[in-house]
């Protein structure tokens, strides 16, 4: 799997953080890593989300708290790329810790 995050594609220790906060924030997922059933998005920016996680974001600055899943939300791409990076100013909407949604956590 390569992203311009990922050049060289994602490791196997990103995989299993990724499939961790996938499946508690609500996403079913196959032996491969692969999304059977999407949880719901947890930013839900208005007008932007498209509800189904299929995304993980990173809340705070990574060089901070790396891939910490205290720090990770599932997300929809659109919410995802909405927001962008945490840690570069110029490409944020804002905050994510705005758009989250914590009372999707008691469903």
């Amino acid at each position: 799997m390569k992203s311009r995050s990922w050049p060289n594609g994602s490791t196997t220790a990103w995989r299993k953080t990724r499939r961790h906060v996938l499946q508690r924030d609500g996403s079913e997922l196959d032996d491969k890593d692969r999304i059977i059933t999407p949880g719901p998005c947890m930013l839900r920016i208005p007008g932007v989300c498209t509800h189904w996680a299929t995304c993980v974001h990173h809340t705070a600055d990574r060089l901070i708290v790396g891939d910490d899943p205290a720090y990770l939300i599932a997300a929809c791409r659109a919410c995802n790329n909405r927001v962008g990076d945490p840690t570069r100013p110029g490409k944020r909407l804002e905050a994510a810790s705005h758009y989250i949604h914590t009372d999707l956590y008691n469903l």
